[in-house]
């Protein structure tokens, strides 16, 4: 009787595309446009940011929803989602979110926003960054290199 092994496989596609786009100084580059990952997987999304000097930036985060006249909501301020969101970066240019245990319905668009101490100094990087997460996807990875 032969012994043999399974095993899971996580696969994360990445569409890399530097995306700039700003006005007077203000700026957010994201790393990635697009991202494509299974569910119950992990993801990083970055981006660096710019602004004119004199500013001082209080507070950056990221957002899932947009609506006119509504006052953007961080989405790590949502108890539902705390435990799986991480926060890394700075307040002088450079920022990552990191989503842990995927859902489904993570499936968003991400934008990242950051706010100075001057009246209008606030600002949400477009066009953002998609996250589709779809079901896990396992292989069987005897079958796998057997049909190589």
């Amino acid at each position: 009787m032969a012994l043999r092994t399974a095993g899971s496989v996580l696969v994360v596609f990445l569409w890399s595309a530097a995306v700039v786009l700003g006005q007077d100084g203000w700026s957010v580059t994201y790393t990635t446009q697009s991202i494509c990952a299974l569910k119950g997987s992990t993801v990083e999304l970055s981006c660096s940011y710019t602004y004119p000097r004199g500013p001082k930036v209080t507070s950056t985060f990221w957002l899932t929803k947009m609506e006119t006249g509504v006052e953007p909501e961080d989405i790590g301020q949502d108890p539902e989602n705390a435990d799986r969101l991480e926060y890394d970066g700075d307040k002088k240019n450079g920022h990552t979110l990191k989503i842990t245990d995927l859902r489904e319905s993570d499936s968003a668009t991400y934008w990242f926003r950051f706010i100075t101490d001057q009246t209008r100094g606030r600002y949400i990087g477009n066009p953002g960054v998609t996250l589709s997460v779809t079901g896990t996807v396992t292989f069987n990875i005897v079958k796998l290199l057997n049909s190589i």
